[in-house]
Protein backbone atom coordinates (compact mmCIF):
# COMPACT_ATOMS: atom_id res chain seq x y z
CA UNK A 1 0.00 0.00 0.00
CA UNK A 2 0.72 3.50 -1.03
CA UNK A 3 2.08 5.96 1.86
CA UNK A 4 1.80 9.72 1.23
CA UNK A 5 3.65 12.29 3.04
CA UNK A 6 1.29 14.94 2.39
CA UNK A 7 -3.21 14.63 2.54
CA UNK A 8 -4.69 14.93 -1.14
CA UNK A 9 -7.76 16.83 -1.52
CA UNK A 10 -10.12 15.98 -4.40
CA UNK A 11 -11.10 19.29 -6.10
CA UNK A 12 -12.09 20.10 -9.81
CA UNK A 13 -10.47 22.95 -10.82
CA UNK A 14 -10.05 24.34 -13.93
CA UNK A 15 -6.48 24.60 -15.12
CA UNK A 16 -3.98 25.62 -17.70
CA UNK A 17 -0.58 23.91 -18.33
CA UNK A 18 2.22 25.64 -19.82
CA UNK A 19 5.56 23.92 -21.19
CA UNK A 20 7.72 25.00 -23.79
CA UNK A 21 5.56 25.83 -26.86
CA UNK A 22 2.67 23.45 -25.68
CA UNK A 23 -0.53 24.76 -24.23
CA UNK A 24 -2.85 22.16 -22.53
CA UNK A 25 -6.22 22.35 -20.44
CA UNK A 26 -6.76 20.68 -17.83
CA UNK A 27 -9.05 19.73 -14.53
CA UNK A 28 -7.28 19.20 -11.22
CA UNK A 29 -8.30 15.58 -9.95
CA UNK A 30 -6.72 16.21 -6.61
CA UNK A 31 -4.40 18.77 -4.43
CA UNK A 32 -1.95 18.25 -1.92
CA UNK A 33 0.49 20.39 -0.52
CA UNK A 34 3.49 19.64 -2.78
CA UNK A 35 1.46 17.97 -5.99
CA UNK A 36 -1.53 17.61 -7.65
CA UNK A 37 -2.82 15.31 -10.43
CA UNK A 38 -4.41 17.55 -13.64
CA UNK A 39 -7.35 15.19 -15.63
CA UNK A 40 -6.11 16.12 -19.27
CA UNK A 41 -6.61 14.24 -22.87
CA UNK A 42 -3.22 14.52 -23.76
CA UNK A 43 0.04 14.33 -20.99
CA UNK A 44 3.52 15.75 -21.58
CA UNK A 45 6.19 13.11 -20.78
CA UNK A 46 7.77 12.55 -17.68
CA UNK A 47 10.17 14.78 -16.51
CA UNK A 48 8.60 17.86 -18.24
CA UNK A 49 9.16 21.03 -16.29
CA UNK A 50 5.62 23.07 -16.17
CA UNK A 51 4.29 26.00 -15.32
CA UNK A 52 0.13 25.48 -14.32
CA UNK A 53 -2.52 28.42 -13.84
CA UNK A 54 -5.30 26.70 -11.14
CA UNK A 55 -8.47 28.91 -11.10
CA UNK A 56 -9.31 29.23 -7.79
CA UNK A 57 -13.19 28.77 -6.45
CA UNK A 58 -12.96 32.83 -5.60
CA UNK A 59 -11.82 33.34 -9.42
CA UNK A 60 -8.05 34.51 -8.44
CA UNK A 61 -5.47 32.42 -10.31
CA UNK A 62 -2.74 30.60 -8.84
CA UNK A 63 0.47 30.27 -10.70
CA UNK A 64 2.39 27.20 -9.60
CA UNK A 65 5.55 25.11 -11.21
CA UNK A 66 6.11 21.24 -11.32
CA UNK A 67 7.90 18.64 -12.74
CA UNK A 68 5.63 15.62 -14.20
CA UNK A 69 6.63 12.69 -12.42
CA UNK A 70 3.75 10.17 -13.49
CA UNK A 71 1.58 9.80 -16.66
CA UNK A 72 -2.20 7.51 -16.98
CA UNK A 73 -2.79 7.28 -20.13
CA UNK A 74 -5.57 4.41 -20.58
CA UNK A 75 -8.42 3.88 -23.23
CA UNK A 76 -10.94 5.73 -21.03
CA UNK A 77 -10.01 9.40 -21.47
CA UNK A 78 -11.42 10.08 -18.15
CA UNK A 79 -8.98 8.70 -16.23
CA UNK A 80 -5.80 9.94 -18.09
CA UNK A 81 -3.30 12.79 -16.49
CA UNK A 82 -0.12 13.80 -14.76
CA UNK A 83 1.13 13.66 -11.36
CA UNK A 84 2.89 17.28 -11.14
CA UNK A 85 5.68 17.85 -8.09
CA UNK A 86 5.59 21.08 -6.99
CA UNK A 87 8.49 22.89 -7.16
CA UNK A 88 6.89 26.38 -6.58
CA UNK A 89 3.83 27.61 -5.29
CA UNK A 90 2.42 31.02 -4.84
CA UNK A 91 0.93 32.23 -1.42
CA UNK A 92 -3.34 31.95 -3.09
CA UNK A 93 -2.33 28.14 -3.19
CA UNK A 94 -1.40 27.43 -0.04
CA UNK A 95 -3.73 30.06 1.76
CA UNK A 96 -6.32 27.63 -0.30
CA UNK A 97 -5.09 24.48 0.81
CA UNK A 98 -4.91 26.06 4.51
CA UNK A 99 -9.00 26.97 4.06
CA UNK A 100 -9.49 23.41 2.91
CA UNK A 101 -7.44 21.36 5.85
CA UNK A 102 -8.67 24.20 8.44
CA UNK A 103 -4.34 24.16 9.42
CA UNK A 104 -1.66 25.76 8.58
CA UNK A 105 0.40 24.67 6.30
CA UNK A 106 4.46 24.31 6.76
CA UNK A 107 6.79 25.95 4.61
CA UNK A 108 8.00 22.27 2.52
CA UNK A 109 10.48 24.42 0.56
CA UNK A 110 13.20 23.13 2.12
CA UNK A 111 12.57 19.33 3.12
CA UNK A 112 13.67 17.26 0.24
CA UNK A 113 11.07 14.57 -1.03
CA UNK A 114 11.60 11.49 -2.77
CA UNK A 115 9.23 11.19 -5.61
CA UNK A 116 9.15 8.60 -8.24
CA UNK A 117 7.99 8.10 -11.68
CA UNK A 118 5.24 5.00 -11.35
CA UNK A 119 4.17 2.85 -14.29
CA UNK A 120 0.18 1.57 -14.13
CA UNK A 121 -1.04 -1.41 -16.14
CA UNK A 122 -3.79 1.18 -17.58
CA UNK A 123 0.17 3.17 -19.23
CA UNK A 124 1.29 -0.13 -20.69
CA UNK A 125 -0.32 -0.02 -24.20
CA UNK A 126 -0.44 -3.73 -25.72
CA UNK A 127 0.32 -4.03 -29.82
Amino acid sequence: MESRKHLRINKSLVSQIYADDTNLFAITGNLSVNGLFLRSNKCLPVDSLVTIQIVLPDNSVSSLKGIVRRTIDTSVSIHNGMGIQLIEKDSSYTQYLQSILGEKIPNDTETPTHISSETTLASIHVK
